[in-house]
């Protein structure tokens, strides 16, 4: 019957499409279970804790002169981040001066004060962009640009970045750069990774029903065939006794 041959191929063309797809979601669901997230994707067991900031407020901060402020550890030395009118600011903390450009030399001493692995640090340099990488498929910094990266030689190719003033943004390595590429094929968002309502999800959950009721259609039509059969040989044995 032609609707059985459509049915055949239908199911068939959508089961291949949403294999490749489950099997996706398995290769990731395995790696999230499996690899420490805080210690190896975010590289928290190689961070070292900013160094600690004792020098005195400069009086030019008194209470009430700003909306708020906070102290930052930087590769300048500490700084004071406050803002004012609606607008943040950093100066440094010594003589609330502002931050002139940071040295490569700067960002290495701060880079590895912060570093707490079992590697060195091999390349320091300021980026207008960040590469993506995976095909493109991700951004370490969501396209962030005008930052200090740190790249080390351990064996998960551990990478900090600063921002212009030299305060400490995050940490990324190939663990972190393999969770989110799984992450992003997980959830179908190849975009910004985060929407987990997307149109490409929600076709996959249509063309799912449709596999599924195609499948269970030809199961019917199999078993009747089948059920059909059966009586035919059992009409034959009466006929015969």
């Amino acid at each position: 019957m032609a609707w059985k041959k459509l049915a055949h191929k239908v199911h068939q063309s959508l089961a291949i499409l949403i294999f490749i797809q489950m099997l996706g979601w398995l290769i990731g669901g395995a790696y999230f279970a499996l690899v420490p997230f805080q210690s190896w994707v975010k590289s928290q067991d190689w961070l070292a804790p900013e160094p600690a900031i004792t020098t005195p407020w400069p009086s030019a901060f008194a209470p009430g002169q700003v909306d708020a402020l906070k102290l930052v550890q930087s590769a300048a030395g500490p700084l004071i981040e406050y803002r004012q009118s609606k607008q943040t600011h950093r100066v440094r903390l010594a003589d609330a001066t502002p931050v002139d450009s940071l040295s490569p030399e700067q960002i290495s001493t701060y880079a590895q004060q912060r570093y707490a692995g079992e590697g060195e640090l091999i390349s320091v340099k300021f980026l207008d962009q960040v590469p993506s990488r995976w095909l493109g498929l991700v951004d370490e910094l969501g396209q962030r640009g005008l930052v200090w990266q740190a790249q080390f030689d351990d064996h998960r190719s551990t990478r900090f970045y600063f921002d212009q003033q030299g305060v400490f943004i995050t940490a990324r390595n190939d663990y972190w750069v393999w969770f989110d590429a799984l992450w992003r094929i997980h959830i179908m968002d190849y975009g910004q990774g985060e929407d987990f309502n997307n149109p490409l999800l929600r076709i996959l959950s249509v063309l799912a029903v449709i596999l599924a009721i195609s499948g269970s259609a030809l199961a019917l039509s199999s078993l009747l065939r089948r059920v059909s059969r059966w009586k035919k040989k059992l009409a034959i044995a009466q006929k015969v006794t």
